[in-house]
């Protein structure tokens, strides 16, 4: 007798099997914490340095000086609203859903005046790591606002980042944390407060105007997708 495997069946079947799996170790990790009264959103601290395509463009463009900064405010996802409502589920506020469509995650961009032929524009923010790219885009929803450097100060992406850095600390300073104290907003602040270009004006612009609560669970969800995700990205 001959049986036949339907793969698709078997790569359904695995997929549903992993995913059952990581949230089952989510829930009774969370259970556990609770019960025992640990301080389970602790800190994210799997990485320790740039990534590869971060290095590449420090050792291009880091010692050429800086013209202005744009700091960009991007509005979240649906898809991030929709997952942060689930997880929020069944303590979800209209509040914090009225929030949420106000949110932004910020990063911004450099103008570089590049010793090549040409002058570049880096992009930098924070996600589950420090991001620096050349692949971005501006759309019309997104809120922008330019920050001109102090020409008498040459400032370079390297002395940027290496005095933010030292300010932070380097766990801080690579790692996402939580939604309050290390994040996309608190970083940008770092940067420019470190370089002495923060004002009154860009930290208002910056600063979202309002604040969201987050239950336990949530930010649990969250830290642990975040360290998964991180942990995997360096492989």
């Amino acid at each position: 007798m001959r049986f036949s495997i339907n793969l698709n069946w078997v790569l359904t079947v695995l997929l549903s099997f992993t995913v059952i799996t990581l949230i089952t170790f989510m829930l009774v990790g969370y259970i556990c914490f609770k019960f025992l009264k640990f301080h389970y959103i602790s800190s994210n601290n799997s990485i320790s340095d740039y990534d590869t395509i971060a290095k590449d463009i420090l050792e291009k463009y880091g010692d050429d000086p800086i013209q202005s900064i744009t700091i960009v405010k991007k509005k979240l996802t649906l898809p991030t609203i929709f997952l942060i409502m689930i997880a929020e589920l069944p303590s979800f506020s209209p509040s914090n859903f009225s929030n949420l469509l106000k949110m932004y995650h910020t990063g911004f961009i450099l103008h570089v005046k590049s010793q090549r032929k040409f002058d570049q524009h880096i992009y930098i923010e924070k996600s589950n790591k420090v991001s620096i790219s050349q692949n971005y885009s501006i759309s019309h929803n997104d809120k922008i606002m330019t920050i001109f450097t102090d020409h008498d100060e040459e400032l370079s992406l390297n002395i940027l980042l290496e005095r933010t850095k030292e300010s932070m600390g380097s766990l801080n300073f690579f790692n996402w944390n939580n939604f309050y104290t290390n994040n996309c907003q608190t970083f940008i602040l770092k940067l420019l407060e470190c370089n002495n270009l923060l004002d009154s004006k860009s930290k208002k612009f910056i600063k979202d105007n309002f604040e969201i609560h987050f239950n336990d669970f949530t930010q649990y969800l969250f830290n642990q997708a975040i360290y998964i995700y991180s942990f995997i990205s360096n492989y």
